[in-house]
């Protein structure tokens, strides 16, 4: 996560001279960011964060913090299962079922041409006892 702020604006003789931007709860501890930008990089996938910044002083004094902010990152969770295997072998494993001679995926009925084994494809489980044609997706 990447943010650039304003720059401080400054008051007499008093300028922010950091910010802080933490992301709580504990144990993620404040992290100092000098000038305007600050970038998080230690952060995991399928995860939602919230971070706050407060400006600094020449002596260390911390200000008032911001409004929290929220983000999610992408990812994460159980990969998908993909299984490539003739008609014949995904029937026979519960991936597929057969009828008037086509085999067909579990969940999603999708026709995967003849049964037999010399039809091959890649199928990608969405859900118990689902399963979606996927070649060349996994």
């Amino acid at each position: 996560m990447s943010h650039t702020a304003a720059r401080p604006r400054r008051s007499g003789a008093l300028a922010a001279a950091s910010a802080r931007c933490s992301s709580p709860p504990a144990p993620r501890p404040a992290r100092a960011a000098g000038g305007t930008s600050f970038t998080d990089s230690a952060l995991e996938a399928g995860t939602s964060y919230t971070w706050t910044v407060a400006a600094v002083d020449n002596t260390g004094k911390e200000g008032a913090r911001s409004a929290p902010v929220t983000a999610s990152t992408t990812g994460g969770g159980t990969p998908a299962t993909c299984v490539t295997a003739n008609n014949y072998a995904h029937v026979a494993a519960g991936r597929a079922h057969v009828s008037g001679g086509y085999a067909y995926t579990n969940g999603g009925n999708q026709n995967m041409g003849l049964y037999n084994v010399f039809v091959t494809h890649t199928l990608r489980q969405t859900g118990p006892d689902s399963w979606e044609l996927a070649d060349g997706a996994c």
